[in-house]
């Protein structure tokens, strides 16, 4: 029984570790192009500075969806003119010509944001975050992230054999 229960928490290890490195994999090469990475439709987003806090906090992974659904009070990740990525809250909604407008404010700011936001701007609404897995990413896609994965990876699944070898090799030496 406790050898099932070894077994299957080595298992499921393994296929977390391997979740992780796809994952990190992923993220690193769709963030060479301009749009943010995106899987089955969620963008996996770092937050940068503290202009959300304390809903969000720099070093945590945002993971937003993209949605035509805006309303008062949602947090939502834009482009602004620069063309950087900003998460803000939506403070207030104007209809203007029949097109919907957002007045955003980070919820740290104290002034609104001077532009209003239109829907081709929005990249996508806040569904949830996870505090501060962003500086785990940022390692991950580093080269020394990278080889620490893939040496946890190749060590995961170098261990079975090795230690069935090793055992192997004891008894035929006491046979």
């Amino acid at each position: 029984m406790v050898k099932q229960i070894s077994k299957w928490i080595f298992n499921s290890f393994l296929v977390l570790l391997l979740l992780t490195f796809v994952l990190a994999f992923l993220t690193t090469f769709q963030s060479q192009n301009q749009d943010p990475p995106s899987i089955f439709g969620f963008h996996l987003l770092n937050v940068l500075s503290g202009s959300m806090e304390p809903k969000v906090s720099p070093g945590d992974i945002i993971i937003v969806k993209n949605t035509d659904a805006i309303e008062e009070n949602d947090v939502i990740t834009f482009r602004d003119h620069q063309n950087n990525l900003v998460t803000h809250r939506v403070i207030d909604v104007i209809e203007e010509s029949g097109t919907a407008h957002y007045e955003t404010k980070g919820d740290a700011n104290n002034t609104p944001d001077h532009i209003l936001v239109t829907n081709e701007e929005i990249v996508g609404k806040l569904s949830f975050s996870i505090p501060k897995a962003g500086y785990m990413m940022d390692f991950l896609k580093g080269p020394f992230g990278i080889f620490t994965l893939s040496m946890i990876f190749l060590i995961s699944i170098g261990y079975r054999p090795i230690k069935r070898l090793l055992s192997t090799e004891g008894k035929e030496s006491k046979g």
